[in-house]
């Protein structure tokens, strides 16, 4: 029996959990590559099967999240490692936990599985009401559900699935629909109350109060919401003036962002900033130091991607001039075609090329386009 037949044959067993439809195969344990800190050209490609929606860091590289499942690829060299699907299913929302250790996919129809990022092994499944909201820190996942009367979150543990706690929005507050959000120690909670945002670390084993922080005077109801960065270290009040980055672990406020100045940035990489009042749509780092916003180096596209590295930044551009990508003020890194149009029928309707998805991972920096055929280049 070959190796590839014998994961997948381990792989069915350990999915039978999560339905007879899951499959999938598993990789052995490796240890993952640090991140590039300042990349000087392309090291791999690899096309996607399926129309991709997302490029998330995970494991030992990224992984690519298509209509029906995931595909993990080494970040140092671009073979795929593992894969997980439902054929029939549709895939409605995958997120890796900020350490990259755990990835958790929601399917419509309500079921929650969590892979091991790293193997791509099942932990566990379960089928779940509705269809919640992840929030990610690197011991549990919390899916968060509107209501009538708020938000209700619901706490299970990454490895095992045991239910840990319950907890709804605070009497007399109000909440918007929550988004998917990653955290380190706490889950943060933004609310508005008797006219004030508060924002709240609830621990992430206990669901208790562990810290809040006045986030001043609150928009109209439902203003106060909630950005947060992949790693988990800060989190962004959104709705009151000034923004207030926040860091979950401890409550401490890192940053105090004016209106004016624009605004805060969340995701991938170091912060950012989108610039206000400009003709030009403009992105800067933020320096959480100051508080300011640093202008990034020219781009030959007018609204690149940014990634913002702790050595440097990099900038993806997909127009009609080609896809490339621009290390500090280096030249362009021709990418070739992101999303080519090869003519082979894909079976699913079309989708139109967004702008690229940049992703600092372990082994590589990752440009993508989310398209319905999409050619992933590794950075390195």
């Amino acid at each position: 029996m070959s190796r590839r037949v014998a994961l997948l044959a381990l792989a069915l067993v350990l999915v039978g959990c999560a339905g007879p439809s899951a499959v999938s195969t598993t990789a052995s344990p490796v240890a993952a590559a640090p991140v590039p800190t300042r990349p000087v050209g392309v090291a791999w490609r690899w096309t996607s099967p399926a129309p991709l929606h997302d490029v998330l860091r995970a494991g030992a590289g990224v992984v690519a999240v298509d209509d029906e499942g995931v595909t993990a690829l080494d970040g140092s060299s671009g073979a795929e490692r593992w894969r997980y699907a439902v054929p029939g299913r549709r895939l409605t929302a995958a997120q890796a936990g900020p350490d990259g250790r755990s990835l958790v996919l929601l399917h419509d129809g309500g079921s929650v599985t969590v892979l091991d990022a790293l193997t791509g092994a099942p932990r566990w499944a379960d089928e779940v009401d509705g269809e919640p909201v992840p929030l990610l820190t690197d011991t549990v996942v919390v899916l968060a559900r509107s209501s009538a009367g708020g938000v209700e979150r619901e706490a299970r543990d990454l490895a095992t699935g045991d239910r840990l706690w319950t907890r709804g929005t605070a009497p007399g507050c109000e909440e918007r629909t929550v988004d998917a959000q990653w955290s380190l120690g706490t889950v943060p909670a933004a609310a508005r109350c008797a006219g004030r945002t508060v924002l709240r670390g609830l621990d992430e084993r206990t669901g208790d109060d562990r810290w809040t922080v006045d986030a001043e005077p609150s928009e109209a109801a439902g203003g106060a919401g909630l950005a947060s960065a992949t790693d988990g270290t800060l989190v962004v009040v959104t709705g009151p003036e000034p923004r207030l980055l926040v860091d979950p672990r401890t409550g401490s406020v890192r940053a105090r962002v004016p209106r004016v100045a624009g605004s805060p940035l969340l995701g991938a990489g170091l912060p950012r900033i989108e610039l206000l009042n400009r003709i030009v749509p403009a992105v800067a780092v933020l320096d959480l130091a100051s508080g300011t916003a640093v202008p990034t180096p020219p781009t030959a596209c007018a609204d690149p991607a940014l990634l913002v590295l702790p050595a440097t930044t990099v900038q993806a551009c997909s127009d009609e001039l080609g896809d490339s990508a621009v290390v500090g003020t280096g030249p362009p890194i021709e990418l070739g075609a992101l999303a080519p149009d090869d003519g082979a029928p894909l079976g699913r309707p079309a989708r139109t090329p967004e702008d690229p998805v940049l992703v600092a991972a372990p082994g590589a920096v990752v440009v993508a386009n989310r398209s319905s055929r999409t050619v992933v280049v590794g950075l390195r």
